[in-house]
C-alpha cells in the first residue's frame, strides 16, 4: 500500500466520526481561506479547529484536496507552529483554495 492509498483511506472513512472529523476539517479550512484572500495553512487552519479531530485525518483531507486540485500549492513554505508534536519549526506548504470543498 502506498502513501497515497493510505491517505485516501483514511480520508474516504465512512464512519460517522470521520464524517464528523471531514465536516469540522472543511469548515475550518473555509474560514481560515476567507480570513488570508485564499491562503490554507496548516496553522491558521488548526486555530479553527474548535474541537479535537484525529490527527490522521487533518493530512489525509490536506491530502486529498491537494489530489483533488481543490487546494494548489502557493509556492512558498511557513513553520508548522504546532505544539502538540516537535513539528513547529517544521516548513510546511502554503495552499490556495481554489475550488469548492464538500
Amino acid at each position: 500500500m502506498t502513501l497515497a492509498d493510505t491517505l485516501h483511506a483514511v480520508h474516504s472513512d465512512w464512519r460517522p466520526s470521520a464524517e464528523d472529523d471531514r465536516a469540522h476539517i472543511f469548515e475550518a479550512i473555509r474560514t481560515a481561506a476567507a480570513e488570508h484572500h485564499g491562503e490554507v495553512h496548516a496553522a491558521t487552519v488548526r486555530r479553527h479547529l474548535t474541537r479535537d479531530v484525529n490527527p490522521a485525518r487533518i493530512g489525509a483531507a490536506f491530502g486529498a484536496l491537494v489530489s483533488q486540485g481543490v487546494l494548489v500549492f502557493a509556492g512558498r513554505y511557513e513553520r508548522n507552529g504546532g505544539t502538540r508534536s516537535r513539528n513547529g519549526n517544521k516548513p510546511s506548504p502554503v495552499y490556495l483554495l481554489m475550488g469548492d470543498l464538500p
